[in-house]
């Protein structure tokens, strides 16, 4: 009888050595640099469409800006080095219990969070976009409700680059700041990134 010990050592495993590792990441860093030099005038415009968008945003009264109250926007280190940039925004709410004798006492506190990613993809003429819409319950400290879920919506899509443009960016500004739905999003749903 074989053991299984000599026989799970003997098979390739998912796991990498760090050289596989290291090499996997300079080669996503040179498809990366390519994509971005030859698509750097949507890319770089996009972004900066959508930061001067939420600086007038943040901008406004504090009443114009209800319910999110202020639209964050930075750019974040990434090891593929491919512009990584984030957008978020959300709001607190709360809602009267579903359940109980007491629901009438007592509220349910949420949180509302938008945040849309997007960075260059690795293929050639496209970017990487991932979005995310969660709901979150409040619980106190030690505390768990009898409601559990949350509810989330959460998306890794692949654009175009040419996708990139003012309109676009002012679809996603509208979402950030919700007046829009998910859905009216400019982006093809069915596309779904490719894994790394």
């Amino acid at each position: 009888m074989a053991d299984w010990l000599e026989e799970a050592e003997r098979k390739p495993g998912r796991q990498s050595s760090p050289e596989k590792i290291a090499s996997h990441i300079e080669k996503r860093q040179i498809l990366v640099k390519a994509n971005y030099l030859a698509n750097s005038n949507y890319y770089d415009a996009f972004i900066s469409e959508i930061s001067r968008l939420i600086a007038r945003v943040n901008n406004l009264p504090a009443n114009t800006r209800e319910p999110f109250g202020k639209i964050e926007g930075r750019p974040k280190r990434s090891k593929f080095d491919n512009k990584l940039f984030i957008f978020s925004s959300s709001y607190r709410f709360k809602k009267r219990r579903s359940k109980g004798i007491l629901r009438w006492f007592g509220y349910r506190h949420y949180k509302h969070i938008r945040v849309f990613y997007i960075s260059v993809s690795k293929h050639e003429g496209f970017a990487d976009v991932e979005i995310k819409d969660y709901i979150l319950e409040k619980h106190r400290l030690g505390v768990k409700g009898d409601d559990k879920t949350t509810l989330h919506d959460r998306h890794l899509l692949q654009t175009s680059m040419d996708n990139l443009t003012t309109e676009n960016a002012r679809k996603i500004l509208d979402w950030l700041a919700f007046r829009a739905e998910t859905n009216t999003l400019p982006f093809d749903f069915s596309m779904k990134q490719s894994r790394l």
